[in-house]
């Protein structure tokens, strides 16, 4: 039992040491979720029914937005959602989230769902009671998440120009390592510069 009791204490001290890192670098937070842009990190905070969880940027491979019209004007549909970075491209998806002519006239919820390579999915709630879309409450909710979304675009973006370059031969492989050797040579690269190319294209 007292080793129990210290397995606990050690994993409190391992949270709230993460939790408090976490803090210190101001990231940006909604609900449980915070963005951290300093160490790259997404946290998502302890529920009840939930231990927290520690993802890095690059786990993040999308997100959805939902919008739930309760009453609609002129045509009956469903809930409108896109995902970030695969309509027209992660920014004009935003927009295109946001924009338009609104056919209804109050909304039942307002959220963001992000997606994790692990099949992880967590739902982040702007509005959850029926709101009037012309009431401030719903101007100040949709622009809260919008900025939010901009976040994620940066990170989506950012994990797309970080993949590594596939080369379908190894001939191409050997062209490459040529061109960034000669690149070495001129000066043009540093030597810490080439070594992180060349491991990106043998892929190691």
């Amino acid at each position: 039992k007292n080793l129990k009791k210290e397995d606990i204490s050690a994993e409190k001290d391992k949270y709230d040491q993460l939790k408090a890192a976490i803090k210190a670098d101001e990231p940006v937070k909604k609900g449980k979720v915070y963005l951290d842009f300093v160490k790259k990190q997404i946290f998502i905070d302890k529920t009840i029914l939930e231990d927290y969880r520690l993802f890095r940027f690059s786990d993040l491979t999308s997100y959805k937005t939902i919008e739930s019209p309760t009453t609609i004007n002129k045509n009956h549909g469903l809930s409108r959602s896109i995902v970030g970075g695969l309509v027209a491209g992660p920014t004009g998806a935003v927009l295109g989230a946001f924009s338009g002519n609104k056919s209804y006239d109050a909304v039942s919820k307002m959220a963001v769902v992000l997606y994790f390579n692990n099949n992880y999915s967590k739902q982040l709630n702007y509005i959850s009671t029926e709101t009037k879309i012309d009431s401030m409450y719903y101007r100040d909710e949709q622009e809260k998440m919008q900025r939010f979304c901009v976040r994620l675009d940066k990170i989506l973006v950012e994990n797309e120009n970080n993949e590594p370059t596939t080369l379908s031969t190894p001939t191409n492989s050997a062209d490459e390592l040529r061109k960034l050797k000669s690149l070495l040579d001129d000066g043009i690269l540093t030597e810490e510069e080439f070594a992180a190319k060349k491991k990106q294209i043998l892929g190691i």
